[in-house]
């Protein structure tokens, strides 16, 4: 399905989403599940080159544009708060301590 079939899904309805990523570990013993999420709305059409995937029709909450379209420094802060490296990171570097 294209991005545009798929802006095109959610036509005249409501468009709130929640952008999600989880990453996991697990060791044989412990698991370990860490959650990022950003809410958004879905665009009307894909806009912009500054992203991969759902990105080009993801226009997270307090913005006006898709992820695509942000800057870089506003870029950052969109992935870094739907991606949960930050998370992962700071457990596994207590596994080394």
């Amino acid at each position: 399905m294209s991005y545009e079939n798929t802006c095109a899904l959610l036509d005249g309805k409501d468009r709130a989403v929640v952008a999600r990523c989880m990453y996991g570990y697990f060791d044989g013993k412990k698991e370990m599940y860490f959650e990022g999420s950003m809410d958004g709305t879905l665009a009307l059409k894909p806009a912009g080159d500054g992203a991969f995937g759902f990105g080009k029709i993801f226009m997270p909450k307090g913005y006006t544009m898709t992820q695509a379209e942000l800057g870089p420094e506003d870029h950052e802060i969109v992935y870094t708060t739907i991606k949960p490296i930050k998370q992962l990171k700071d457990f596994l570097l207590t596994l080394h301590d």
